[in-house]
């Protein structure tokens, strides 16, 4: 299994501080990310989905750039704001990558992260 960045990823790492390029590959070794043979962070943790997408299909540049347009277009306000939110909650696609445990609030799963490229491509018409 293989990540990619999806943008510049600058942090601090589980033990050096990290300045990874758009488009770097990163193998999975135990659940964590690797980088020159230091672990990074693990594969469902937050600074994963920040940065990070499931590029095993060799589709993570385009998986990366669906999901950076559905996270920016459901966080700007605004005209349509709600509306994007409303079709999101109404949606059985979208609702199967929301967090369960979180009924009241939208918080993405880690699954969407990793989503299949049909499914982010109806979740970014939904939110345009």
């Amino acid at each position: 299994m293989t990540y990619i960045t999806r943008k510049r990823a600058k942090f601090m790492g589980m033990t050096r501080a990290v300045n990874l390029p758009y488009g770097t590959v990163l193998p999975v070794v135990g659940g964590f990310l690797v980088y020159e043979g230091v672990a990074l962070c693990a594969v469902t943790s937050e600074m994963c989905h920040r940065y990070f997408v499931e590029n095993t299909d060799g589709c993570g540049a385009e998986r990366g750039h669906l999901i950076e347009g559905i996270l920016r277009a459901t966080q700007r306000k605004g005209a349509g704001h709600q509306g994007r939110w409303d079709r999101l909650w109404g949606d059985q696609i979208a609702n199967g990558y929301r967090r369960e445990d979180h009924p009241e609030h939208w918080v993405w799963a880690h699954s969407f992260y990793s989503a299949r490229l049909e499914d982010l491509r109806h979740m970014a018409k939904l939110v345009k």
